[in-house]
């Protein structure tokens, strides 16, 4: 009797994992719509002191991406749309980052062939890390941070479009 004890429970064993194996639901395999669903994580950065991390986040269905920015300790996060290009200042008090267009105007300019000095322009965003708030700047070509201070940034401005112009030559006169 004692003998036979092992080999039933074996059996119970087995006959269980059978039953369990028949009724948990079949994966879907993947295929190409599902990678279009996945977003991409792009050049990751860690601020100089190590207390914040940023990445720039793709979604793999065309549409508009962010700048993710986490602290490695504690619950804070900032997100900003359409960010790129993103970096911590020296001190780790900012994040800034150039802000392009939404993705559907520019396909719209190029769709009508805007020459270069008509096509929406990319701004730069600032974010304060202490307050979360977010400051943007419209029509900025490109800026720097110095490495081994936090208190400047510098921004080089785009040409005023032609209608900005005359816009300002309607007030003046």
């Amino acid at each position: 009797m004692l003998r036979l004890l092992p080999a039933t429970l074996g059996l119970v064993c087995l006959a269980c994992l059978a039953v369990g194996a028949s009724v948990t639901p079949q994966k879907r395999p993947l295929d190409h719509d599902a990678y279009a669903r996945w977003s991409t994580i792009e050049a990751p950065r860690l601020s100089s002191g190590g207390h914040w991390v940023l990445y720039g986040l793709e979604p793999g269905d065309s549409g508009d991406g962010s700048l993710e920015v986490h602290a490695v300790t504690g619950e804070a996060q900032h997100s900003i749309d359409r960010g790129t290009g993103g970096r911590i200042s020296w001190d780790e008090r900012w994040v800034v980052c150039k802000v392009p267009p939404p993705r559907a105007e520019r396909h719209a300019a190029e769709l009508e062939d805007k020459q270069e000095d008509e096509a929406p322009k990319a701004g730069l965003a600032l974010l304060n890390l202490e307050t979360g708030q977010v400051e943007a700047i419209e029509q900025v070509k490109s800026f720097a941070l110095p490495e081994k201070d936090g208190r400047f940034v510098a921004w080089l401005q785009e040409k005023p479009l032609e209608e900005d112009k005359d816009e300002g030559a309607e007030e003046e006169g």
